[in-house]
């Protein structure tokens, strides 16, 4: 098995504190889960997309920004 394969990017290779990151900054998207009960809108970004789910009949918010 050959594990030394070359890899090609389109988007810039970062290294920042010795950690990786691959991709524009700010490019990134962040979703979260969080029970009905202890969801609060007022604290969701602006641009934050909202979506109420039902797992196992819990009711759950999904927020994805």
């Amino acid at each position: 098995m050959d594990n030394n394969k070359n890899v090609e990017f389109e988007e810039p290779i970062k290294s920042i504190g010795g950690q990786v990151y691959i991709g524009r900054m700010g490019k990134a998207t962040k979703v979260i889960t969080f029970k009905e009960n202890e969801f609060e809108k007022k604290l969701a970004p602006d641009n934050a997309i909202i979506e109420h789910v039902k797992i196992n009949n819990e009711k759950y918010v999904r927020m994805t920004y």
